[in-house]
């Protein structure tokens, strides 16, 4: 009898440990998950506030809220970022800078974004689409400041970036540039030839706001050179994808061409 309670007694310590050891696993595997789904490593949530500076300033820019923009993206620059964010913040920068009249803080920017890029060769696709960009707006930085023939050469190193990262919108994008550099150097000519090549990508492709300018600016290349019927019919075509795209500033410009004829 004695032998009988004391395996009963026992039975209750051996079940009462494997009680204990069973919730004490449960919370250990149950621990680990809830930790899981709420924690956000701190160099991710870092970016993700970059991220959302950069694309509340490229908003702010678009609403033409210049100096605005130009906080929201210092506030950016000063987070802790990538190399290529760095170069990405500061051409936005220069861009904004630009808007505002402020050349040499905007020539500043851009030669603190190209300089982050010391071996181009080397580049990932994602750093020659934020290098090919840098050099788009030093193009226009100097054109705006009437070194064309700078601005041109510019343009043709940002366009074979923009190739080698098989990037074709921003390819083009900068060969309407180059067209319109040439049209300021009085070279029309070879600023038609260039768009007329450029408009045959441009009719394969959808409709889009790189669509319009290339068009717009091969129908104001058609109007200098005098052949202004066949600009205005160009011209009409850019204005109906921008009225279709619902782009009214698009569609000023280009009926401020059409008007010119």
């Amino acid at each position: 009898m004695w032998n009988s309670r004391k395996l009963k007694r026992q039975d209750w310590y051996m079940c009462r440990y494997f009680l204990i050891a069973f919730f004490t696993c449960s919370i250990a595997i149950a621990t680990p998950t809830l930790a899981h789904n709420n924690y956000v490593p701190i160099q991710t949530q870092q970016q993700i506030n970059l991220n959302d500076l950069i694309t509340q300033g490229r908003m702010a820019y678009q609403a033409g809220k210049y100096a605005a923009a130009t906080q929201i993206w210092q506030e950016a620059e000063q987070t802790p970022r990538q190399g290529v964010d760095r170069a990405l913040i500061f051409n936005y920068l220069a861009l904004s800078s630009q808007k505002q009249g402020n050349w040499q803080q905007a020539e500043e920017y851009i030669a603190k974004s190209l300089a982050l890029f010391p071996e181009p060769a080397n580049l990932t696709v994602k750093s020659l689409n934020i290098y090919a960009q840098a050099l788009n707006t030093r193009g226009r930085l100097e054109l705006e400041m009437g070194q064309a023939e700078t601005a041109l050469t510019t343009w043709k190193q940002a366009a074979t970036v923009y190739q080698q990262a098989k990037d074709d919108t921003g390819r083009i994008g900068t060969q309407i540039n180059q067209a319109q550099a040439l049209q300021t150097m009085g070279l029309y000519r070879r600023a038609q030839k260039l768009l007329q090549q450029i408009t045959v990508e441009l009719n394969q492709q959808d409709d889009s706001t790189i669509k319009i300018a290339g068009l717009r600016s091969l129908g104001n290349a058609l109007r200098v050179t005098g052949d202004l019927d066949l600009a205005q019919e160009v011209l009409q075509q850019s204005l109906t994808v921008s009225q279709e795209l619902n782009l009214p500033e698009e569609s000023s410009m280009t009926l401020f061409s059409l008007g010119n004829i």
